[in-house]
């Protein structure tokens, strides 16, 4: 007789060993409270399936996440010369161009998908953003945007101790410390994300949440964490002195579970994927 409950735990336990194998990918590169972080877009990137290509990476930053998640793309855009330097340095892209993202130095139509990964929360104004991601995809073409949604800063273990001890005030300006801190220009709910997208011309497709009120409290935490990371990317330009997995066999069974968690209702962040009608 087929046993449900041996099947279900092995399958429990494959997902946490993915998980983890998901963060190392990540940690090994990446301060902790980056690499959570990451390892969830990387599994929804995944999940999601194969990109039409071209392929625009906006606001691609130093690459790391491209070459995690897909290896190589196409076309690499940020407006920092010193984070495509680093692009640059590994293969992330055929090509990197420095540009602002209102005015992106391509003809129309030229890519059949563009991704921006925890980008569109620091800009101050999207709507040109998107009139240019628009112009650029072909009909059909694919958006998959990441975004903080308006419950990450209620998640924040800082402002939760202190609104626990009764310090409401100290818990507000924590979070807009900590809102100031990230440059997030946007934390808005997933419907309005969507709104935002459909006022542009975009069909959304998909909307799955990630980062539980419980990881948002562990992404707060891990900033004081990875102190010594600062320190090292200070120090020797790399954010982890010595990456060896052992060393991180703690944080892996910790963080883990998260990374595997399905769309909780209390999502600090949100992958959205849309297509150009």
């Amino acid at each position: 007789m087929h046993d449900v409950n041996t099947t279900t735990t092995k399958e429990a336990a494959r997902l946490i060993r993915d998980s983890r194998e998901l963060y190392w990918r990540q940690r090994r590169d990446l301060p902790a409270f980056r690499a959570l972080m990451r390892a969830m877009e990387a599994r929804l990137c995944a999940e999601f399936g194969p990109l039409p290509h071209p392929v625009l990476d906006l606001g691609c930053g130093d690459g790391h996440f491209a070459v995690a998640v897909w290896g190589r793309l196409e076309t690499g855009v940020d407006a920092d010369a010193d984070m495509l330097a680093e692009a640059r340095s590994c293969g992330a892209y055929d090509t990197t161009v420095c540009a602002d993202a209102t005015q992106l130095p391509f003809p129309e139509a030229a890519f059949g998908a563009v991704i921006s990964n925890s980008v569109l929360e620091h800009l101050p104004s999207l709507e040109p953003v998107l009139s240019e991601i628009y112009r650029v995809l072909r009909p059909g073409g694919r958006l998959i945007i990441t975004v903080p949604t308006d419950r990450l800063n209620e998640g924040l273990a800082g402002f939760r101790i202190l609104k626990g001890l009764g310090a409401t005030g100290m818990a507000r300006r924590y979070q807009a410390w900590f809102t100031r801190f990230q440059r997030h220009y946007h934390l808005d709910s997933p419907a309005a994300w969507q709104r935002r997208l459909e006022a542009s011309g975009f069909r959304v497709t998909q909307c799955t949440g990630y980062f539980s009120r419980e990881a948002c409290g562990w992404f707060d935490l891990l900033h004081v964490w990875g102190a010594p990371d600062w320190l090292s990317r200070q120090l020797l330009g790399r954010w982890v002195f010595w990456p060896w997995r052992p060393l991180f066999y703690g944080e892996e069974r910790l963080l883990a579970r998260f990374i595997s968690e399905p769309d909780p209702s209390d999502a600090g962040c949100c992958f959205i994927a849309a297509e150009k009608t």
